[in-house]
């Protein structure tokens, strides 16, 4: 190492003073207060330009000891060696921390450290703990080789840096590298955890920029190291290049997609702090998820087993379309599928418990009829369009169908007669399609009186 002392700096200053035009206002550290004017020193590694003030040289080679073998690890780790010396600035006091020109931010006394972006400056307040000191090097050092890491990885593959990692991750890495995981973050991430104020990475919006933040973003990269391996976490940085956002490299670095990872992490997590959750099973491990078969599914209830014996799963809902509703019931079939049929046609009654009767009227649908006095035709007809799935009304002498210009146009070719009718619409049940198909249970001619007692 070599002390380079700055005495120049007065000079300069008085003779800028003397030469300069009448003053105007300046960029950076405009608002900034400067109580006290002090020396700046320069130690130099092969890795670090280490700025301090004259007074604190102790401190500062025991810093710049520290500085550079945090580098020569972050050299083989993040796989990458700097250009250029990582400038860093330590100050003696937090106040003194927060008068810097180095940056135009105005410093709280919340901020712990800074790297600035455009330079790369990493400044370092000194509060008196030398433990906390070396955390915040290893944390800010973290994000200067980020910077350099993924700059290098762009420049390499010939792609602009249109992209960086998000804070959640940039930060978290910075704690994944800059400390171990400890008591205090513990207690921390189960008091988020117990009082639901803890989120998964991907939807940690309303915790952005807290130390909440960080400790859950070290937690996540954590648990990745210790599935995936820590290389891996290196890995995607290695692979910027290859994508366009930070989700697409994720889903090619590690083969899954960034959500399904984070909501595992997510429930790890909760299942430590909550043993209730522990011992639970998890309903995807178990059951199939609800189908969405229609743009509304209302009331879901399971119904009760007919019998001790009865094992058949049976819920029914209520399907609302435009206009309509409709009581559906979903049981499993004798494929081991599940069927959906409704329940109600029209025409039908529903008795409630106190004894009224509920008539349920077929809503009028806007529906073509397809007609001709060739029974046989009408059956060929029938035949495709039961082989497109189609729902189909068979009447005595013509079909109805909802209406569609094409299926209309192929049942002329096959020469019957099609108009355009409002009228209720009650198809054929049948093991294809939903919105209006019917088991075979349920009778097509009549109407019924559906009555519901107490259990």
């Amino acid at each position: 190492m070599r002390v380079t002392i700055a005495r120049i700096a007065a000079a300069a200053l008085i003779l800028i003073a003397v030469c300069a035009p009448p003053a105007r206002a300046q960029g950076f550290g405009k608002n900034k207060v400067h109580y006290e004017s002090l020396s700046w020193s320069v130690l130099q590694t092969p890795h670090v330009r280490l700025h301090y003030y004259a007074q604190e040289e102790s401190l500062a080679r025991g810093l710049a000891a520290f500085a550079e073998s945090t580098a020569v690890e972050f050299d083989a780790r993040f796989r990458v060696k700097i250009r250029h010396r990582v400038p860093v600035l330590l100050y003696s006091t937090h106040h003194l921390f927060q008068q810097t020109n180095a940056t135009p931010e105005q410093l709280s006394e919340a901020v712990g450290g800074l790297t600035e972006l455009i330079k790369g400056r990493v400044l370092l307040p000194h509060n008196g703990s030398w433990a906390r000191l070396r955390w915040v090097t290893r944390h800010e050092l973290t994000h200067a080789y980020q910077l350099e890491k993924f700059e290098q990885v762009m420049h390499a593959h010939h792609r602009p840096p249109n992209w960086f990692p998000p804070l959640w991750f940039t930060e978290g890495l910075a704690e994944h590298c800059g400390t171990t995981w400890d008591a205090d973050a513990e207690g921390l991430l189960r008091d988020m955890v117990c009082s639901r104020m803890a989120y998964p990475m991907t939807r940690s919006e309303p915790i952005t920029g807290s130390v909440e933040m960080y400790k859950e973003g070290q937690h996540f990269l954590d648990w990745l190291s210790a599935k995936y391996g820590d290389g891996r976490i290196f890995d995607l940085l290695d692979n910027a290049w290859r994508g366009d956002d930070f989700d697409t490299v994720f889903k090619l670095t590690y083969g899954r997609a960034l959500r399904e990872v984070d909501d595992e992490w997510f429930e790890s997590v909760q299942k430590h702090f909550f043993p209730a959750v522990a011992t639970c099973t998890r309903p995807e491990e178990v059951a199939r998820p609800f189908r969405q078969l229609s743009r509304f599914n209302l009331g879901v209830r399971v119904l009760p087993a007919v019998a001790d014996s009865d094992t058949t799963t049976r819920f029914c809902y209520f399907e609302a379309d435009e206009g309509a509703q409709d009581l559906v019931l979903s049981e499993r079939g004798p494929n081991g599928k599940r069927r959906e049929r409704r329940l109600l046609r029209g025409g039908d009654r529903v008795r409630t418990l106190d004894g009224r009767e509920v008539e349920i009227i077929a809503a009028d649908e806007a529906l073509l009829e397809a007609f001709s006095a060739d029974p046989l035709v009408i059956a060929k007809a029938a035949y495709h369009l039961g082989n497109r799935h189609v729902a189909v009304q068979v009447l005595a002498d013509r079909l109805r169908f909802l209406d569609d210009h094409v299926l209309g146009d192929m049942v002329k070719g096959l020469g019957l007669m099609v108009r355009s009718v409002l009228a209720p619409f009650e198809p054929e049940g049948g093991a294809y399609g939903h919105h209006h198909a019917h088991g075979s249970q349920i009778p097509l001619i009549g109407p019924k009186i559906h009555e519901f007692s107490a259990p």
